[in-house]
């Protein structure tokens, strides 16, 4: 067992305490033991009880996730303007009807793709703000 062990131990202990899961008394509780703990089995037992840590987003996450909406907005895009032109087509063409769904349709999937760095940017915020907590 090291001393980051014990650090690593003891930042969780913080977290739980500023998350509201512990009281002030019992974080000291455990901090004793935390700093009196000579094994891991020991510092497990600071930690016994409390829920687990939620899991971070891997890397990366975010950024997937925004290409795979923007992949299926694409899909919708072309998908619904296309079969609006085709059924102007169809139906001998004459006024461009579709171009009333064209106009707003592309504007919307631009701001979308344009979109990606500026939720990014939000999100890398937001997590230092709750991070610094």
């Amino acid at each position: 067992m090291s001393e980051a062990d014990r650090e690593r131990c003891a930042r969780a202990l913080r977290e739980a305490h500023a998350a509201g899961r512990i009281d002030h008394d019992e974080l000291e509780e455990r901090l004793d033991l935390v700093l009196a703990a000579r094994t891991s089995l020991e510092l497990r037992a600071a930690r016994r009880g409390l829920p687990l840590t939620p899991p971070r987003p891997a890397p990366g996450t975010l950024g997937r996730l925004h290409r795979a909406a923007l992949g299926l907005h694409a899909a919708a895009y072309a998908g619904g303007n296309g079969a609006a032109v085709g059924v102007w087509a169809l139906a001998g063409e004459g006024f461009f009807w579709p171009a009333i769904l064209l106009v707003p349709t592309t504007g919307l999937l631009a701001a979308h793709a344009a979109s990606g760095p500026v939720v990014r940017r939000a999100w890398h915020r937001a997590k230092r703000r709750t991070v610094g907590r």
